[in-house]
């Protein structure tokens, strides 16, 4: 499993949208779903399937090179290998 961060300058973003946070971040995720990739928190994109995960790393990095106001704004795109994804929250709200 792969995942894929992003650390945008939203000052930048300020110039292409009205609302930089919420436009910038839906249409990254709208283009990272065509590579199986789903917005999880924040500015973290995991990759939701069992197989090809480094190819549609590879094919969805290429296509958001494409994007014009992303090469402005992008201060990070970090990807890293996933071993495993637990989510504790029903541990601390149990408690």
């Amino acid at each position: 499993m792969y995942a894929i961060v992003l650390d945008l300058n939203f000052e930048i973003l300020k110039n292409h949208f009205e609302d930089p946070h919420k436009i910038a971040f839906d249409e990254i995720s709208h283009e990272l779903n065509k590579f199986a990739f789903e917005k999880t928190t924040g500015n973290i994109f995991i990759h939701r399937l069992e197989k090809d995960g480094l190819k549609d790393l590879y094919r969805a990095i290429n296509r958001l090179s494409t994007i014009p106001w992303l090469k402005d704004s992008i201060r990070e795109l970090r990807a890293f290998k996933i071993e495993d994804w637990s989510n504790f929250t029903s541990i601390i709200k149990e408690s």
